[in-house]
């Protein structure tokens, strides 16, 4: 028994030297060492982040809360942007189509809780206010003022038909494609 609790102490060191970016062989060599105290003291630590020379400033930037630029592009398509508490995020151009097809993305509530943020308020910010979500499904193409309510299958979008305004509700499983475009195009 105590082999068998051994054994699950080394492999709880091996998954949180995983979650929290140690070394693996640090990790799991503390918990050789310390088989119930080491894994709780590596648990407890924050997660390594490696930074980059764009956010490795002197003290003395750092108190504006700018980054110079962000970080050029990765060799395998995989783009580094500044983090949000960094400045603003790039902004698309005013002419730009965004597109999400099924297949490509999967809708749920986390997709639109992440990509559409901004539709779910009254009022929107300023990226969203000139840019217009248009949601397409397999029986009609809707024009989409804001998201209300947002369940685990569906979401209710609320749709400018003329000066009136309604509230439909729209299954995930029936979106075919998302766009966002801007205003008139």
């Amino acid at each position: 028994m105590l082999l068998l609790i051994y054994g699950a102490n080394i492999y709880a060191a091996y998954e949180i030297a995983v979650c929290r970016a140690q070394p693996m062989a640090l990790v799991m060599g503390v918990s050789v060492v310390l088989p119930v105290l080491g894994p709780i003291i590596f648990l407890a630590l924050p997660r390594r982040v490696e930074t980059t020379q764009a956010v490795a400033q002197p003290a003395a930037a750092a108190h504006t809360f700018a980054v110079g630029g962000a970080a050029a592009p990765a060799a395998s398509g995989i783009h580094i942007v500044e983090a949000s508490w960094q400045g603003a995020p790039p902004a698309a151009a005013p002419s730009e189509v965004q597109v999400f097809q099924r297949g490509q993305f999967t809708f749920n509530r986390r997709f639109f809780e992440t990509k559409f943020s901004g539709y779910f308020a009254l009022i929107r910010r300023e990226p969203e206010k000139n840019m217009e979500l248009t949601l397409k499904t397999g029986r009609a193409q809707h024009v989409v003022e804001r998201i209300t309510r947002i369940a685990t299958n569906e979401m209710h979008v609320e749709i400018g038909q003329g000066p009136v305004k309604k509230e439909i509700m729209v299954p995930f499983a029936e979106i075919v494609e998302i766009q966002i475009k801007p205003k008139g195009t």
